[in-house]
C-alpha cells in the first residue's frame, strides 16, 4: 500500500463493475481504491427523487467520513467527472488530486434547448437500438464485442415489473445535465486537476475545445489528450490510460499540475 486513496465515479451509462480492469490496476499499483454505486445506479436503491450534484458530493463526504479518510484523490469518468467536479469544489480540504475523464456536460444546456416537466411527461421504454447506438458513439473506430454486455443489462430493464420506475429515476438522472451544470464549479477547484481524454469523443461536436476550456477554468491544471482516441480511453488505450493516470495520481498535490 502506498497510502493514498482513490474514489472512483463511473459514467450514467455504467456503475463501477464497468471499471474493473482499471480499478485492479490502481490496487496493484498499490492505491487503496473506493467505488461505490451512486444512488440510482447499478446495484444501489433507485428511489424517485430531486437528484442533483450536490446530493452525490455529500453521499461521497459521509462514506469517506464512516470510513475514517481524511484525505483523498478523486477520479470521474463522463457523468463521474461532473461529479468529482462538484465534490472538489465543496470540500477542497481533504481532496489531493482530481482527473476529469472525457467529462460531460461541458456547457449549459438551458441555452440550446427549453425546459421540460420531467414528472408530467409520459415515461416510455428505450428500444434495444437506440441504447445500442448511444453506446457506439463512445468508440470511433473498433467496438469492443465485451461492450454488448452493458448494453444488454441497461436494455434488460426493460423487462422488469418496475420499469417505468426505473426509466423515471435514468430522466431524473439525466435532468442533473440540465438543472445542476457544473460549469460554474471548475473556477473554484483549488486542488491539483488533470483533463485526461480521448479527442475523439462522439458525446460532443469538438471536444477537444471544450476540454480546453476546462483547464483554462481550473486553478492548477493540466490537460492530456489522446488523438484518435473516443470516450472511453480506459477500455480503448488501458496501459496507456493507466500509466498517465498512476503518474498523475502519484505526483505531489502541492506541486503546480503544469510539472506532473
Amino acid at each position: 500500500a502506498n497510502g493514498q486513496t482513490v474514489f472512483w465515479q463511473h459514467g450514467m451509462n455504467f456503475y463501477s463493475e464497468a471499471y474493473t480492469p482499471t480499478l485492479n490496476t490502481l490496487s496493484a499499483a498499490g492505491f487503496r481504491v473506493i467505488a461505490v454505486d451512486r444512488v440510482g445506479y447499478g446495484k444501489s436503491s433507485k428511489p424517485v427523487i430531486p437528484y442533483n450534484f450536490n446530493f452525490v458530493a455529500a453521499n461521497m463526504k459521509s462514506l469517506l467520513d464512516e470510513l475514517g479518510i481524511d484525505e483523498v484523490a478523486i477520479v470521474g469518468h463522463s457523468m463521474g467527472g461532473m461529479v468529482v467536479s462538484r465534490f472538489a469544489m465543496l470540500y477542497p480540504d481533504i481532496t489531493t488530486h482530481v482527473v476529469l475523464v472525457n467529462q460531460i456536460g461541458l456547457e449549459v444546456q438551458r441555452q440550446s434547448r427549453p425546459w421540460s416537466d420531467w414528472f408530467a411527461t409520459p415515461v416510455n421504454p428505450s428500444s434495444y437500438r437506440s441504447i445500442l447506438a448511444g453506446h457506439r458513439r463512445y468508440f470511433p473506430d473498433e467496438w469492443p464485442p465485451a461492450h454488448l454486455e452493458f448494453v444488454r443489462r441497461q436494455y434488460g430493464q426493460n423487462m422488469s415489473s418496475e420499469w417505468q420506475r426505473l426509466a423515471m429515476v435514468r430522466r431524473l438522472q439525466g435532468a442533473m445535465l440540465y438543472n445542476d451544470p457544473v460549469v460554474y464549479d471548475w473556477q473554484h477547484i483549488t486542488s491539483k486537476a488533470l483533463v485526461l481524454a480521448g479527442e475523439e469523443d462522439g458525446l460532443i461536436e469538438d471536444f477537444p475545445k471544450y476540454a480546453r476550456h476546462v483547464a483554462s477554468e481550473l486553478q492548477n491544471s493540466a490537460i492530456l489528450l489522446y488523438p484518435g482516441i473516443g470516450h472511453a480511453p480506459q477500455i480503448e488505450i488501458p496501459d496507456q490510460f493507466h500509466t498517465d493516470l498512476i503518474r498523475f495520481l502519484r505526483s505531489d498535490p502541492n506541486e503546480p499540475a503544469s510539472e506532473w
